[in-house]
C-alpha cells in the first residue's frame, strides 16, 4: 500500500511491504516505512544509561509515527539438507546479515570473526572506520570493546582468588582500604567482590562526575567520591548492572597484585595471548589504526539536533576494568579461542576449569528484582542472551561506549565463538540481529540439523477490567516513570512528556503486546524498533514470605532473531504529597559559581546531553527533573526521602539537597537566582 500527501510545507510517504521470505519465526518479518522531509526518527542509543533509557522508552512509543528506514536484498537460500561441519551457508548468510543490517541501521564501518579453539572460520571487515576520510575498516582496524572487558576483569580478579590473594566473599573494605558507602538500607549484609563481580552490589550504574576525558578521576578520587554517596539497593538483592562497581574491581586488582592495573592485565592476557596490538588504554601505535566512533549527538533529543551518526571524539574512560579494552577482531581471536578451551588443559592458565564454571553460573538465585538491563549474569559473563533449546553453554557480552556497539557470544561444548565490533551506537539493535541469527546458522552447522526455536508464544487472551486492573500503576528506570492504565479489553501505556500513547493488547500470561494506532489502524511496533517481536511482561514476587498481588516490575522485552533486549521498570509508590521537596523547586546551572569540579565533567556531558540548566517542578503534585532545552520534556519522577534528599523513581540514586544546589552522581547544580 502506497499512500503520498502534500501540503504547503512538507510531503510524506507511507510504505508498507509484508514479506515471508521462510515459513520461520524469524524469516518473517512485515516493514513499514514512513519518510518524511522534516521528520524522520529511529531507536538512539548512547552509553551512559539515563539517556540510553530515556531513548528505547521513548523510541517505542514513537515508534509507530517515526519507524526505522527499510532495505531489501535478497537473503541466501538454505540449502535443503545441513551437513555437519559445513559452514558454507553460515558464512554466506553472517556475510548477507552484516551488508543488509549494517544499511538498515546507517552504521558506518563494522568487523566480525567467528572461530573455532583452533580454526577461523570467517573474518571479514565492512565500511569505513572514519566517515570524514573514508578509510575502510580492516580486519586490524582497532575498535573500542567496551563492557567486553569485563569478561577480562572477572578472569584476572578469579585469577588472584584461585591463587589466595584475595577472597571474593570477604566485606569489600578488607581488600580495598578506605572505601566506604552510605546506605538507606537497614540490610547488614556488607558489599564484597562477589557483589561487584555479579552487579549486586546495589552500587550505581554511573557514577558521572569525572567519568571520562582529560580531566577524568583516577580510581583513589572515584574512591574517595563514593564515600559520600549512597547505594541504590542492599547488597545481594537487587540484579543492577553497574559500571562503577567495575571500575572499583580496578583498585582490587591493583591492590591484590601488587601492580597496575594495565601492566597486570598485560601480562596475563596480552602477552601470553599474543594480543600485540590491544591495550587498555590508547597507546601512539594504535592511533593510525583506531576507527572513529560515530553517534546521535544528544540522543537527537535537543533543538536542531542532528539526527544521523556523527563522527565523536576519543575520550579516554575512568572505568578501564568496566570498558576500556581497544582490539581488533585479528587480535581477539586468541581470546575467543582461550575461552573455548578446557581451562586445565589450555596451554594459556589464567584460571582452572571449576572457576570458570562458577563464573558461568547465575549468582543469587533467591533475588527477585532486577533493574535496567535483566540478562542472567555470573561472574562477568551474561548467561542468557540468546535461549537454544538443549545448548545451556551460551556465554556473552554486550558492549556500548563512546560511539561503539560489540557482541560477543560463544559456545565451549560447541567449540563456537563469534565477536562483532562496530562504530556506530546504533548497533545496539543491529548486533542482536546478527549475532542470534548468524550464530543459529553456525550452531546448526555443527549438529547437522536444525535447533528448535524457543520464543515466546502469542496467544489471544480476555482479561475482564478488574483482571487489567492488577496491572495499573507507576513503573520508572532512573525517574523516567511510564503509567498503566486499564481501557477497554486492554492498558493504555502514557509516558510524561509525550503525547502518544501505547496500547498493550493481552497476548498471554502477565505478556502483552504492544500497538500503535495510526490513522484508525493497529500498528506493530517491533519492526518500526528492527525487532523481530516486542513483549511487555509484569513480573510478580517469587518471595513467598512477600504477600503482594500486584506486579513487583515490568519488562520491556524486545527480540532480535533470538536475543532478547530487556529494559526493567520497578513499580513505583508515589508519596501522596511531595511537597516535603517543593521549597527546591527552581532553575539550577551545571557550571555555576559553586559547581567548577563539573569542569571535569564537561567533555562527557558535551558529548551525551550538553544542556547547561536544569528544572526541578511539581506538576500534579510530583516531583520532577527535568530541562527545558530538551526537545522531548522527559522529567525524571523523584520520591522525597527526608527534607533535603530525594531518590530517582526505579533505580533509587540518591540526589540531595541544600539552600543553593542540587548534587547527583557527583554533579554539583548551583540554584539561580530568579
Amino acid at each position: 500500500m502506497r499512500r503520498s500527501r502534500s501540503s504547503g510545507v512538507m510531503s510524506s510517504q507511507v510504505t508498507i511491504r509484508i514479506k515471508y521470505s521462510q515459513p520461520k519465526p524469524y524469516d518473517a518479518s512485515i516493514d513499514l516505512c514512513y519518510n518524511a522531509s522534516m521528520k524522520q526518527t529511529r531507536p538512539v542509543h548512547a552509553k551512559k544509561s539515563y539517556f540510553f533509557a530515556a531513548a528505547l522508552v521513548s523510541a517505542m512509543m514513537l515508534a509507530a509515527f517515526f519507524p526505522a528506514s527499510c532495505s531489501g536484498n535478497p537473503e541466501p537460500a538454505r540449502p535443503a539438507l545441513i551437513i555437519r561441519g559445513d559452514f558454507d551457508y553460515p558464512i554466506q548468510y553472517l556475510d548477507w546479515c552484516m551488508k543488509e543490517t549494517m544499511a538498515r541501521y546507517g552504521i558506518p564501518g563494522a568487523a566480525v570473526v567467528v572461530t573455532s579453539r583452533d580454526q577461523v572460520l570467517f573474518q571479514q571487515a565492512y565500511g569505513v572506520a572514519d566517515t570524514q576520510t573514508g578509510k575502510p575498516v580492516t580486519t586490524d582496524t582497532v575498535f573500542r570493546a567496551g563492557s567486553i572487558t569485563k569478561t577480562m576483569t572477572a578472569l584476572a580478579v578469579m585469577k588472584l582468588a584461585e591463587e589466595g590473594k584475595l577472597d571474593i566473599d570477604v566485606p569489600l573494605e578488607r581488600i580495598v582500604p578506605g572505601f566506604s558507602i552510605r546506605t538507606h538500607s537497614v540490610s547488614e549484609n556488607a558489599i564484597t567482590v562477589r557483589h561487584l563481580l555479579s552487579h549486586y552490589s546495589g552500587i550505581q550504574n554511573d557514577y558521572l562526575a569525572g567519568i571520562m576525558g582529560r580531566q577524568r578521576y583516577s580510581n583513589a578520587e572515584l574512591i574517595d567520591d563514593l564515600s559520600r554517596t549512597w547505594t541504590c539497593f542492599p547488597p545481594g538483592e537487587v540484579y543492577y548492572y553497574s559500571n562503577t562497581a567495575y571500575s572499583i574491581l580496578q583498585t582490587v586488582i591493583q591492590n591484590a597484585s601488587g601492580k597496575t592495573f594495565d601492566a597486570y592485565m598485560e601480562e596475563t592476557f596480552l602477552q601470553p595471548l599474543g594480543m600485540e596490538k590491544s591495550s587498555f588504554a590508547l597507546s601512539p601505535a594504535q592511533e593510525p589504526f583506531l576507527a572513529s566512533g560515530h553517534m546521535k549527538p544528544s540522543l537527537g533529543m535537543l533543538p536542531g539536533g542532528q539526527k544521523s551518526n556523527i563522527q565523536v571524539p576519543f575520550l579516554e574512560i575512568r572505568d578501564r576494568a568496566a570498558g576500556g579494552l581497544l582490539t581488533s577482531t585479528s587480535d581477539f581471536v586468541p581470546y575467543i579461542q582461550y575461552l573455548l578451551t578446557d581451562k586445565d588443559s589450555s596451554p594459556v592458565h589464567i584460571v582452572g576449569q571449576k572457576t570458570f564454571d562458577e563464573m558461568t553460573r547465575r549468582q543469587f538465585t533467591s533475588a527477585g528484582k532486577r533493574v535496567l538491563v535483566t540478562s542472567d549474569y555470573g561472574l562477568g559473563f551474561m548467561l542468557n542472551k540468546l535461549s537454544f533449546p538443549d545448548i545451556p553453554d551460551i556465554y556473552a557480552h554486550s558492549a556500548n561506549v563512546n560511539g561503539f556497539y560489540s557482541f560477543l557470544i560463544f559456545s565451549p561444548s560447541h567449540d563456537l565463538g563469534m565477536v562483532i565490533f562496530t562504530n556506530s551506537n546504533d548497533g545496539f539493535f543491529a548486533s542482536y540481529s546478527i549475532i542470534s541469527r548468524a550464530f543459529r546458522r553456525f550452531l546448526e552447522a555443527r549438529r547437522g540439523h536444525e535447533l528448535a526455536f524457543r520464543l515466546p508464544q502469542q496467544k489471544d487472551v480476555v482479561l475482564s477490567q478488574d483482571q487489567l486492573g492488577i496491572y495499573e500503576g507507576d513503573y520508572s528506570l532512573m525517574g523516567l516513570t511510564v503509567n498503566i492504565k486499564a481501557g477497554h479489553g486492554r492498558l493504555i501505556l502514557s509516558m510524561k512528556g509525550l503525547d502518544q500513547q501505547v496500547e498493550l493488547v493481552p497476548a498471554g500470561e502477565n505478556l502483552f503486546r504492544p500497538v500503535g494506532r495510526f490513522l484508525l489502524f493497529d500498528v506493530e511496533l517491533p519492526g518500526l524498533l528492527g525487532l523481530d517481536q516486542l513483549f511487555v511482561h509484569f513480573k510478580f514476587s517469587d518471595n513467598k514470605s512477600i504477600q503482594m498481588d500486584l506486579p513487583i516490575q515490568m519488562d520491556l522485552q524486545g527480540i532480535a532473531g533470538e536475543g532478547l533486549v530487556e529494559l526493567s521498570l520497578l513499580r513505583t509508590e508515589v508519596p501522596a504529597d511531595a511537597g516535603l521537596l517543593a521549597r527546591f523547586c527552581g532553575r539550577y546551572e551545571l557550571y555555576g559559581s559553586q559547581a567548577a569540579g563539573n569542569e571535569r565533567t564537561r567533555e562527557a556531558m558535551n558529548l551525551y546531553i550538553p544542556v547547561k540548566e536544569f528544572r526541578v517542578f511539581l506538576s500534579e503534585n510530583r516531583l520532577y527533573l527535568g530541562s527545558d532545552e530538551l526537545v522531548l520534556k522527559l522529567g525524571m519522577l523523584l520520591i522525597p526521602v527526608t527534607d533535603n534528599q530525594a531518590m530517582l523513581a526505579g533505580t533509587c540514586e540518591t540526589v540531595l539537597f541544600s539552600e543553593n544546589t542540587l548534587s547527583f552522581s557527583g554533579i554539583t547544580l548551583t540554584r539561580k537566582n530568579e
